[in-house]
């Protein structure tokens, strides 16, 4: 997501009511709208995006009467990003392509006015990621990769050099500190009665920083780059290196080589680097009187481990696409990158204080990659022969580290776990292999509790019913279908097949009639039901609701 928002400098008093005159007018006037659309978001997100819409016609307004003021078109540009990675308001906004496309140009003319700014580059970069995965999402890999690659490439080399201007502030904060203590600790050993007085203000601080201002206005306060900044921004920078890999791939043109030797260094030195700095300062925070519990802090070293381990998933499948390694290499490249990412390392106080939300964030991504690598295969052609063995350890890794991740999730979470784990359960029963019916049992059965565990939680006020409308659909859709192939094969031995089961299906599924069709279809894509099933499914199906 992108970084927060230049702090403003704005005037204290009335709120604005005329027409917005000075550059502070437009911010103030377009934060007014920021803020109300904000309070709307969750409840009534067409009112919510009106007033985004004013804020970003406010921000044009402003920059049409100051054309080279940062804080205006930064802002619109991070205005438009967030607006185009919500969830409930993207789908208001049209086509993804077009409105990151959009979005790209409203940050360029900000790198216009100012390329040093690291909020800014790394805002960008971020966007350049986005309009790679969705160009991708929208014409497929192949057809995507002419534009996503050189968009992913210029989003890396964005943020390097985010990441070098974040280094050396550090450096300089840090060393301004260290002079600060130093001063400090010389002036409390001279008392104030040997000097005549009060002692004088740290050196290099400006007489009139430190007097009250004479008018009333508040000045802009820099945010200090920190440890969790420099994690940040390094992680983003191994997800695009992993997009790049993958998109790339098949290559024969040293791309992979490119890609591993930006990694490296990431990974053996800076990340190891900035996670010890983050956990000393969160130790030093924790023990000063007025500290506060923050768990997104404890959360940023774990965080860090999962992108690592992301990014070498990635890179093995990249691996794999361009020949350099064999199925079961492939496979077990996964495996193995989760191993380290569970682990708490230096920071034991901190990997224990989270280690719920680590638990199963890593579980929930190693199936992620492992349910990747049988769509790779599967993709690749070898899913018969030489990587049969390989998809099928594949399927049971992620249905082993899915049946874990049900155990340490709840509510919302724990139905998405499970629809995965009913997907993992209906490819194992397409393998082949005697158990079949059971594999479709298995998967009927986890996608009937993952419905009912989105009604348990929106009845439970944990999420809204909008926030679980998708998850709901998927599962409900998904068990019905999984009913009606395992009904058939009942039916092909010889057995009796439940009618009760099927007036249950007749209530469910006609709650999301319209949706019935299209979900059979991904279905038969993502290879959890054969092509031939289509019609007997959206037969019993269309005749039920």
């Amino acid at each position: 997501m992108p970084r927060p928002p230049i702090p403003k400098k704005k005037k204290a008093g009335k709120p604005q009511t005329s027409a917005p005159e000075t550059e502070n007018d437009f911010l103030e006037a377009a934060d007014a709208e920021e803020l109300g659309g904000g309070k709307w978001r969750a409840g009534d997100a067409t009112k919510a995006l009106r007033f985004f819409r004013r804020a970003i016609d406010i921000y044009d307004a402003g920059l049409r009467k100051f054309p080279q003021s940062l804080d205006l078109a930064y802002n619109k540009a991070r205005l438009q990003y967030e607006l185009s990675q919500d969830p409930r308001l993207s789908p208001l906004l049209g086509d993804p392509v077009s409105l990151l496309r959009e979005t790209l140009q409203s940050h360029r003319r900000a790198m216009n006015i100012d390329q040093t700014d690291s909020n800014l580059l790394f805002n960008t970069a971020q966007v350049l990621s986005s309009l790679a995965e969705a160009i991708t999402d929208a014409t497929g890999k192949e057809a995507g990769k002419v534009d996503a690659v050189p968009l992913l490439q210029e989003s890396i080399e964005l943020l390097s050099s985010c990441l070098t201007r974040q280094e050396l502030e550090f450096s300089e904060s840090q060393a301004a500190a260290s002079a600060a203590a130093a001063e400090a600790a010389a002036a409390s050993a001279t008392p104030e009665s040997a000097q005549g007085g009060a002692a004088p203000p740290p050196s290099g601080a400006p007489a009139a920083a430190l007097e009250p201002s004479g008018d009333a206005e508040w000045a802009a306060v820099i945010t200090p780059v920190t440890a969790t900044t420099l994690l940040d921004t390094a992680t983003a920078t191994l997800s695009a290196l992993g997009q790049l890999a993958v998109a790339a791939a098949p290559s024969t043109d040293g791309t992979l080589a490119t890609v591993a030797g930006i990694a490296r260094p990431l990974i053996r030195d800076k990340i190891p680097a900035y996670i010890s700095r983050h956990t000393a300062a969160a130790a030093a925070a924790a023990a000063a009187p007025s500290s506060r519990d923050e768990p997104d802090a404890r959360l940023a070293p774990l965080e860090a481990r999962l992108a690592v381990a992301a990014y070498r998933a990635a890179f093995a499948d990249a691996e794999f696409r361009s020949g350099v390694v064999g199925a079961d290499e492939y496979v077990a490249g996964v495996r193995g990158a989760f191993g380290e990412a569970g682990r708490g390392g230096d920071d034991d106080d901190a990997a224990a204080a989270a280690s719920a939300w680590n638990e199963g964030a890593v579980l929930t991504a190693e199936a992620d990659a492992l349910m990747e690598a049988v769509a790779t295969l599967d993709e690749a052609g070898e899913g018969a022969a030489a990587a049969a063995g390989a998809r099928r350890d594949a399927l049971l890794g992620a249905a082993e580290v899915l049946r874990r991740a049900l155990r340490r999730s709840a509510w919302l979470e724990k139905a998405k776990v499970g629809v995965m784990a009913g997907d993992a359960a209906m490819l194992l029963g397409r393998c082949g292999q005697d158990g079949s019916e059971d594999m479709l049992r298995e998967a009927e059965a986890l996608y009937g509790d993952s419905a009912r565990e989105v009604e348990g939680a929106v009845a439970n006020l944990k999420t809204t019913r909008d926030a679980g409308a998708e998850v709901l659909e998927e599962a409900t859709v998904k068990w019905a279908v999984a009913g009606v192939i395992r009904d058939g094969m009942m039916a092909t031995k010889g057995g009796t097949v439940d009618e009760n089961r099927q007036v249950s299906r007749r209530q469910m599924v006609g709650k999301h009639r319209d949706e019935v069709g299209e979900r059979v279809r991904d279905m038969v894509e993502d290879g959890l039901i054969e092509e031939g099933h289509f019609g007997l499914v959206m037969k019993e199906l269309v005749h039920l609701v």
